[in-house]
């Protein structure tokens, strides 16, 4: 019986496992233009309201990756040796180390 309820949903299975497929290759659409689309809204801001009134958001854009570097290196650098017991310096080059043999494939 059990042989039979899986020969029954092969159909509804391979309709759900294509379906899947198809979400990847639209995201992954999506998710390369991206960097097209974020150029063309901050050429758009540039154009309507001139270089000069957005000089200050580049102001919150250090202040934003101050922020990331401090979360990413001081408190995340302090729970990974407090609560995982690593050493946070080697963790965090093994994690660069990964990154760059991903980004190279």
């Amino acid at each position: 019986m059990q042989g039979q309820n899986n020969e029954e949903a092969a159909p509804f299975k391979n309709f759900i496992d294509s379906a899947n497929k198809l979400m990847f290759i639209i995201v992954e659409f999506v998710i390369d233009l991206t960097p097209f689309a974020v150029l063309s809204l901050i050429a758009n801001a540039v154009s309507a309201y001139g270089v000069a009134e957005l000089v200050p958001l580049l102001g919150i854009l250090a202040l934003a990756y101050i922020l990331c570097a401090i979360q990413m290196f001081i408190i995340d650098g302090a729970l990974i040796q407090i609560v995982g017991g690593l050493n946070a310096l080697k963790f965090f080059r093994g994690f660069l180390q990964q990154r760059d043999c991903r980004w190279r494939l």
